[in-house]
């Protein structure tokens, strides 16, 4: 009988001591670990750190538990170190034909691959860039990625700077905390960037990209550099009676410089909050050193209606009706659950 090479001794070894087997629990048990944590982090939004540790953990734990099961044994009187291999017990296992060690080989490699799926969605879920949830929420209402953002961004760092001339108006703030005020914020919002979409050197942020800030407290180079944009229009709104007070501002992201800023303090009439959104347009563009043909500058500020009370009755049909898609997707995602 011809002697048994010693790799296949070394693989006889493995088998005996159940080594095989444990790397296929172990890498099986780690994969559900890894998702379950991936869900509660999620859930309970906590810190990317506590799933990097939770990953950390389970990989690192690979390793010991493989040397754990070639030094120990189970038995029934315990836990206890593995007993030297009987005289001819490894020549036993490794004569036996191919069919009868694929199985452990192969539960072995299933687990081996399960424990580094796991641990790359996780590493893919928690890399920088990543949208969030608020974000992301906003953004399937609307039909888009708000990945998408991230993705400029992304280009524009691979290009060079963005040009100053890209520019991301965000949200105006409601300082007054109104139903009213919150409607009037939202439609001086959409209606400045339909103006500035009327200017051909400008390159404008979609709606659904900027929305995802709302209500943001975020560094502004950091939304900048997520938008990929050289420029961010901000601003807040305060109604009180008949009257209407508006600071906006526009930044440069780079330095976090205002490059002009204004404050509009007027009567609510139609033909003032046209006038606003026209002034903030022009003066936005010029910073910019847009060029303004007396056709564009004409359109921008024109009125669209000449009734007050219609314009905000619309911008307060759209609100609700945003209100509505998000609390329907909201519902949608729980029921997933």
């Amino acid at each position: 009988m011809s002697e048994i090479p010693a790799y296949q001794r070394f693989f006889a070894e493995l088998k005996r001591r159940e080594v095989f087997r444990v790397a296929a629990v172990y890498g099986a048990v780690g994969f559900v670990v890894l998702q379950v944590a991936d869900l509660l982090a999620e859930g309970l939004a906590l810190p990317d750190v506590v799933l990097r540790t939770a990953t950390f953990l389970v990989l690192i734990g690979f390793p010991i538990a493989i040397v754990l099961a070639w030094a120990y044994e189970r038995t029934s009187e315990g836990v206890k170190r593995t007993d030297p291999a009987a005289t001819g017990e490894l020549d036993a296992i490794a004569a036996q034909p191919p069919a009868k060690h694929w199985p452990a080989a192969l539960m072995a490699l299933a687990g081996v691959i399960a424990l580094a799926g796991g641990a790359w969605w996780v590493g893919r879920s928690t890399a920088p860039g990543g949208a969030d949830s608020a974000g992301a929420a906003v953004s399937e209402v609307d039909g888009t990625s708000a990945g998408a953002a991230a993705g400029a961004g992304a280009a524009a760092d691979a290009d060079g700077p963005p040009s100053r001339q890209s520019v991301a108006v965000l949200p105006f703030a409601d300082l007054a905390g109104t139903d009213d005020s919150r409607a009037f914020a939202l439609g001086l919002h959409d209606d400045l960037m339909t103006q500035l979409t009327q200017v051909p050197d400008l390159k404008v942020t979609s709606r659904t990209s900027v929305m995802a800030y709302a209500d943001e407290s975020r560094p502004i180079r950091e939304i900048a550099r997520e938008l990929g944009v050289g420029s961010i229009v901000e601003g807040g709104v305060r109604t009180a009676g008949d009257r209407v007070r508006l600071n906006v501002q526009l930044i440069d992201p780079a330095t976090d410089e205002h490059l002009w800023a204004e404050t509009f303090d007027r009567e609510m009439t139609v033909e003032n909050v046209f006038e606003i959104q026209g002034e903030i347009a022009r003066s936005v563009a010029t910073a910019l050193e847009a060029e303004l043909s007396e056709e564009t500058g004409a359109a921008l500020g024109a009125m669209l209606t000449d009734d007050i009370d219609a314009w905000n009755a619309y911008h307060e049909g759209k609100l609700l009706e945003e209100l509505a898609n998000v609390a329907e997707l909201e519902y949608r995602t729980v029921g997933a659950f």
